[in-house]
C-alpha cells in the first residue's frame, strides 16, 4: 500500500466514529461561506491538518488534531437565519462545549476548538501545535471556499475546484440512484478531496438499461452514458452476489433477482435456494468504470469471498449485506458490523483502491 493510500485509510479510522454520528451528519443541511456545507467545510479542514501535520513532521496526536477539526465548528443550526452578527464571536466557545458534551474530548481538543477563531474572538492565542493546526487549517479552507468554490448546486462550466492545499481537483458524478451506493463513494472520496456528485444532483434523470452479460460490461454502459451527456468524469460501478451452489446467482441480476420488487425477498429467495446445499460459499463482485474528462475508460474489479447465512441479520449496508458473511468478519454478517468495516474491506472497497492507485499514479 502507498504512503498516501496508507495516510487515507489511517484518517479515516480516525475520522469514522464522528463521521457515523447522526448528529454530525445532520451538519450536511448546512451552508456556511456561502459555499460548501458545514460537513464538507469541517472534512476540508481535518483532511488539510492531518496532511500538514504529517507533511511538516510536526508530531501532533493524529486522533485529537481530526477530532479537533471536525467539530471546530460543531453547532447544529444555520447561523445566517438562526444565529446572529455575533456568530463569529461566540460560535467557538458552542463548538467546544458541544463537542465536550456529546463527545468527550479531551481539554487539548476543546481548547483548540475553543480558540480556533482568536483573531476575531479575542479569546487566548492558541497554545498547542494542535490549536495552532485547527487555526491555519481553517483559514486556508475557508479562503479557498469563499474565493475558489462555487455552490454544490449551481450550474458549473468548469471541472474543477480548489482543494485546501490551492491544488486543483475534479468533480466525479456517480452513475447511479442508489442512496446506499453513493453514500459509500462520497465516504470515500470526499476526504481526498474530489466533489462528488449523484446523478440526482446534477439533474441526470437517465436510467441505463442493463444489457450486458457482465459486470465489466454493465459499468461500461452506465458510465458512458452519463459521460455523453455531460462530458464529465465519471465513476459508475455494477456489482452483485455470486453464491457457488446456485450456479453463480444472482450476478448481474442481483438487483432484480427473480423479478421480486423487495431487498427482502430477494435476499430470502438466495437463502430458500440453499435449504439443501452444503456448500454456502458466495462472493460479492464489483466491477468499477471510471471515465476520465478525456473520454478514455479504464476497468478495475474487486472481488470479495465470504459464505451466506441461514438468516438475515444486522440492520447497517443494503442489498445482500444482511446474509452475506465475508471472510474477515468473524461470522458475523456485513449488516450487523460497522459501515466504516465495509467500506475498508468490501469488493468495492477493493475495486476502489485498485482505482484511487490509478488515480495517483496518473497525478
Amino acid at each position: 500500500m502507498s504512503s498516501k493510500s496508507e495516510a487515507y485509510k489511517t484518517f479515516t479510522e480516525l475520522a469514522r466514529p464522528i463521521l457515523d454520528d447522526p448528529n454530525f451528519q445532520s451538519m450536511k443541511q448546512y451552508v456556511q461561506h456561502g459555499k460548501v456545507t458545514t460537513y464538507e467545510h469541517c472534512m476540508d479542514v481535518a483532511w488539510t491538518a492531518f496532511c500538514l501535520n504529517r507533511r511538516l513532521h510536526l508530531g501532533v496526536k493524529e486522533s485529537e488534531l481530526v477530532t479537533a477539526c471536525l467539530l471546530h465548528d460543531y453547532y447544529l443550526y444555520d447561523w445566517h437565519t438562526h444565529g446572529d452578527h455575533l456568530h463569529g464571536f461566540h460560535h467557538p466557545a458552542i463548538a467546544a462545549d458541544k463537542a465536550k458534551l456529546d463527545f468527550e474530548v479531551s481539554d487539548d481538543v476543546k481548547n483548540a476548538i475553543r480558540t480556533h477563531m482568536w483573531p476575531l474572538t479575542l479569546w487566548d492565542i492558541p497554545n498547542s501545535r494542535i490549536a495552532w493546526l485547527l487555526t491555519i487549517s481553517d483559514k486556508i479552507c475557508s479562503t479557498n471556499e469563499t474565493i475558489f468554490k462555487r455552490g454544490r448546486h449551481e450550474n458549473r462550466t468548469d471541472q474543477h475546484q480548489r482543494t485546501g492545499y490551492g491544488t486543483m481537483k475534479k468533480e466525479l458524478i456517480i452513475a447511479s440512484n442508489n442512496q446506499g451506493k453513493i453514500k459509500e463513494y462520497k465516504d470515500i472520496f470526499e476526504p481526498l478531496g474530489f466533489v462528488v456528485y449523484s446523478q440526482g444532483e446534477k439533474d441526470i434523470s437517465l436510467e441505463v438499461e442493463e444489457t450486458g452479460t457482465t459486470f465489466e460490461e454493465n459499468a461500461l454502459l452506465k458510465a458512458q452514458a452519463i459521460y455523453d451527456l455531460t462530458r464529465c468524469s465519471v465513476i459508475s460501478d455494477d456489482s452483485g452476489l455470486e453464491v457457488e451452489a446456485l450456479n453463480g446467482e444472482p450476478g448481474i441480476y442481483s438487483a432484480r433477482y427473480k423479478g421480486l420488487s423487495t431487498e427482502h425477498e430477494r435476499r430470502m429467495a438466495v437463502i430458500d435456494g440453499l435449504k439443501d446445499a452444503d456448500d454456502r460459499s458466495a462472493r460479492f463482485v464489483c466491477c468499477i468504470c471510471f471515465i476520465d474528462d478525456s473520454g478514455e475508460h479504464h476497468l478495475f474489479k474487486g472481488i470479495w469471498n465470504g459464505t451466506i447465512a441461514f438468516e438475515e441479520e444486522g440492520t447497517n449496508g443494503f442489498g445482500y449485506d444482511p446474509i452475506f458473511i465475508s471472510e474477515d468478519a468473524d461470522g458475523k454478517t456485513t449488516a450487523s458490523l460497522p459501515i466504516s468495516f465495509k467500506e475498508t474491506y468490501s469488493h468495492r472497497a477493493k475495486a476502489v483502491n485498485m482505482l484511487m492507485d490509478y488515480l495517483r499514479q496518473e497525478a
